[in-house]
């Protein structure tokens, strides 16, 4: 399969590289077509070079104001150490001089001794405050092979439509069409098989989610989590660039914002979950059908952080300030409020990566009205209560990155692995999100002027890092995906122009230039294949400048995005990519020095096409 995979790669590049140079060179073109037509052969060559010299940095700090995605918790990392991470978040008013209840502050008022049911003490009161930050997700529809709706990670049998997951004698496609649960033989939990049961109410239970970024060395699923509220005021953007610039709040900030943490909001246990949070509707009594055995839909809520906090706080500080200038502007609700902090107790195994523009935190509460009865008699009318629901949002953005609001980042990490900073044939390269390592290597100019002088036409260039297995052995998860970016630029390797993509997830874009992680037939990491052949043809056919280029473990490569760091024991500052950030996944790979195993040594590998003189 790989063979095949890769002449396949090898014919078009060829049709690319012919199509470029086609293009680019008038002359070029003449001779090379003139060679076609007159017969010449070609001979398709490959050679390895070493990358003889690598470079490693150990990253100090980072820039994690305004990340996509957020680290809570502690990865207990085997070979680098623990990574214990903590997040400060801005929350935002969601809609300016709000009503609560049916009555504006200015017009609620006792009722008068005239009787005049117009006007009314609604005594409105905070009866829940629950935070929700939902979890990452495996993309469902890169997940359900064969469309039956049940993901490939619970599917009995991910490639047949008829397959029966919960043996309920129900093909999961039927479940699908009925409606009823496919990996729950009794969905509605009556005693009934859903074979039999003529009564369950369609698409009313909790669907089970498939999760991603979630690590634990222990399996763990139960975490200690703290909720406080932060009285920092986090900017959004820099007053000594005019206000032009954001913010910048970094990974060791944690002691500028602990002065300011104040009440306790939570503090318990919470569990990771993959089924959805439901509630069911109401009944109502003036129609034959019980509503009571409906979800409904509007409540219905993913998995994630989802823990009730202080009633009374928000009683104080948001619905008490009905009509006030706190609630009066967003500006006004930001310096009001400031934010929230989360954090995990120091002994869980767990680490999380949570998307804060999808968080918020809603406020139930309850408020008095007068109830007409929908007629005009006024003597039976009476107080009735009613509830309603009022939202906050953390930070807001779009799928590129928070947008509006600020969060930070903060976390202490111990980096064990001690690395020389510049050294020929190493054995062993070493990568790390967070505040962790990033690996230096520049293909030497001798081989940009070989592949010149010989004419030669590169139809592949790759690198294959090789993981080392037993270093890597006890990792339950091992990133996804290598980055490549250039020193000074800091642009990707890739060509955006010229990749092929099946899909905008994380692992669906930019497959010519690959970078995915491989396994072995027995389920082992194996490798990572990156490709540099629109890296090496810029520098070829373009006159491009060989610069050096920066190797890091990334959540996402498809945001290009870098921000400073500092190197460690030097006031050294380089550029980082976010999203290597916001991953603490790391990794271990061979490099090129003669105790490698020969078939595992870091190489840059050319195929290349050459006319026959």
């Amino acid at each position: 399969m790989t063979t095949y995979r890769l002449r396949r790669h090898i014919g078009a590049a060829i049709a690319l590289v012919l199509l470029v140079v086609f293009s680019a060179c008038e002359e070029d073109t003449y001779t090379l077509g003139q060679a076609v037509i007159e017969g010449e052969p070609f001979s398709t060559n490959r050679i390895d070079y070493p990358i003889e010299s690598i470079k490693q940095l150990k990253i100090d700090r980072v820039q994690t104001s305004q990340l996509p995605i957020f680290q809570l918790g502690n990865f207990k990392d085997p070979v680098f150490g623990t990574t214990s991470a903590q997040i400060l978040t801005e929350v935002q008013l969601t809609e300016v001089k709000p009503i609560f209840g049916r009555l504006s502050a200015d017009t609620e008022t006792l009722q008068d001794v005239s009787g005049n049911n117009d006007t009314l003490n609604e005594n409105e009161t905070v009866v829940r405050a629950r935070l929700y930050i939902p979890f990452q997700k495996v993309p469902a529809s890169s997940q359900d092979s064969d469309s039956d709706g049940v993901q490939d990670a619970f599917d009995a049998d991910p490639n047949d439509i008829n397959s029966d997951s919960d043996g309920d004698g129900l093909t999961d496609n039927e479940e699908r069409l009925r409606g009823t649960d496919p990996l729950n033989a009794d969905t509605d939990g009556d005693g009934i098989n859903d074979l039999d049961d003529e009564s369950t109410a369609s698409n009313s239970y909790a669907k089970r989610i498939s999760l991603d970024s979630i690590y634990s060395f222990s399996g763990n699923d139960v975490f200690d989590l703290t909720v406080r509220h932060s009285d920092f005021f986090l900017r959004d953007h820099e007053p000594t660039s005019g206000f032009l610039d954001p913010s910048a709040y970094f990974s060791d900030d944690s002691s500028k914002f602990e002065d300011f943490l104040g009440a306790v909001l939570f503090e318990g246990k919470d569990t990771i979950s993959e089924f959805q949070y439901i509630e069911y509707q109401m009944d109502d009594p003036d129609t034959e059908e019980d509503e009571s055995a409906f979800t409904d839909a509007s409540k219905t809520k993913d998995p994630g952080v989802y823990v009730d906090l202080d009633p009374d706080f928000f009683q104080t500080m948001i619905l008490d300030k009905e009509g006030g200038s706190e609630l009066l502007s967003r500006s006004n609700f930001k310096d009001h409020f400031r934010g929230i902090h989360l954090s995990l107790a120091a002994e869980n195994d767990l680490m999380m990566l949570l998307n804060l523009t999808s968080g918020y935190i809603e406020v139930d509460y309850t408020y008095d009205f007068w109830n007409t009865q929908d007629d005009s008699d006024a003597s039976n009318d009476a107080i009735d209560t009613e509830e309603r629901s009022f939202r906050l949002n953390l930070v807001s953005g779009g799928s590129f990155g928070i947008t509006s609001g600020n969060a930070v980042n903060t976390w202490t990490a111990e980096n064990n692995v001690s690395i020389i900073d510049n050294q020929d044939f190493v054995e062993r390269v070493y990568l790390k999100g967070g505040s962790g390592y990033l690996a230096q290597f520049q293909i030497p100019d001798e081989i940009i002027e070989e592949i010149k002088a010989n004419n030669w036409l590169v139809n592949e260039a790759s690198i294959v890092f090789h993981v080392d297995q037993d270093a890597m052995q006890q990792y339950p998860e091992q990133p996804s995906r290598l980055y490549l970016f250039k020193e000074g630029s800091n642009l990707p390797v890739y060509d955006a122009m010229t990749e092929t993509s099946t899909d905008e997830t994380p692992l669906g874009i930019f497959l010519n230039y690959d970078g995915i992680l491989q396994y072995d037939t027995e389920g082992n990491s194996s490798h990572y294949t990156v490709r540099l052949t629109d890296y090496v043809n810029h520098v070829v056919l373009r006159d491009s400048v060989n610069v050096p280029i920066n190797v890091a473990v990334s959540a996402n490569i498809g945001l290009p995005v870098t921000y400073a760091a500092k190197v460690s024991d030097s006031d050294q500052l380089v550029s980082y990519p976010q999203m290597s950030a916001a991953t603490p996944l790391s990794t271990v790979l061979y490099g090129s020095n003669a105790t490698v195993p020969e078939d595992k040594r870091l190489e840059l590998r050319i195929y290349y096409t050459q006319i026959q003189d």
